[in-house]
């Protein structure tokens, strides 16, 4: 079937930010099933899945890691976004949130920060959230976000049934990021060049890479504090 000539396309054409907006619902919608299913999946089964996400998430940091972007503009970019998050206090800012949301919603789920901020990183990181996002800002039919969501969600069934409700809280960060590129698509399609795109995704790349070495239990990296770290790629990428 031509989704982009079916109902199906027509009625994503007419609805803004829809390739995002589906790329939310199948993120909860892939979390609601991942917690009701995962009280019965034993837990030896979903360690075995996140390590082997883990391990995925690695190979796919490293391959972003290694798209093309200079070597110092990574550098620089790393570190000078997550000195910033430090000093912002990233970090400390996030668990203050999520020991606020769990208060509000009597949640229990002591992994709900760390949920919350590793599937956001993976879900928001990479070329095609914003490649998909300028798309779907552009009009017609969401490929690259409507394939994306079906990934997402795919992944944020497995997630939540280890890692808990901060999984769908991540749909938020999706709409927050995928929503404001498409809204401003006109305006992101002429800074988003691809020296642009191309250093945002390899500093993202070594964002996943920690994120992957967290996931497997090798390291504790903060990886929220290293969020600054993409707009710090973006300026150096659009200035050298």
């Amino acid at each position: 079937m031509d989704f982009d000539s079916s109902a199906f396309g027509e009625f994503f054409a007419h609805i803004p930010a829809s390739g995002t907006l589906f790329n939310v619902a199948l993120i909860l919608f892939g979390s609601m099933m991942g917690m009701l299913i995962g009280k019965r999946i034993p837990k030896a089964l979903t360690d075995a899945l996140i390590s082997v996400i883990g391990v995925f998430i690695l190979y796919l940091g490293f391959s972003m890691a290694n798209s093309g972007a200079g070597m110092l503009k990574m550098l620089f970019s790393i570190i000078g976004g997550t000195a910033a998050g430090e000093l912002l206090g990233i970090n400390n800012a996030i668990n203050s949130f999520g020991e606020w949301a769990k208060g509000k919603l009597r949640m229990r789920d002591e992994r709900f920060s760390d949920a919350f901020v590793s599937t956001s990183l993976i879900y928001c990181m990479g070329s095609l959230a914003i490649l998909g996002s300028i798309e779907d800002g552009l009009g017609g039919f969401p490929a690259i976000l409507t394939a994306k969501a079906v990934m997402d969600g795919v992944s944020a069934l497995v997630f939540s049934a280890s890692l808990g409700v901060g999984v769908a809280f991540s749909a938020f960060s999706i709409l927050v990021y995928q929503g404001s590129i498409t809204l401003l698509a006109s305006v992101a399609q002429s800074i988003m060049t691809d020296p642009v795109i191309e250093s945002m995704s390899s500093v993202g790349g070594l964002m996943l890479i920690c994120v992957g070495l967290n996931l497997l239990g090798i390291t504790k990296i903060k990886t929220s504090n290293q969020i600054p770290a993409i707009l710090f790629a973006a300026v150096l990428g659009a200035a050298l």
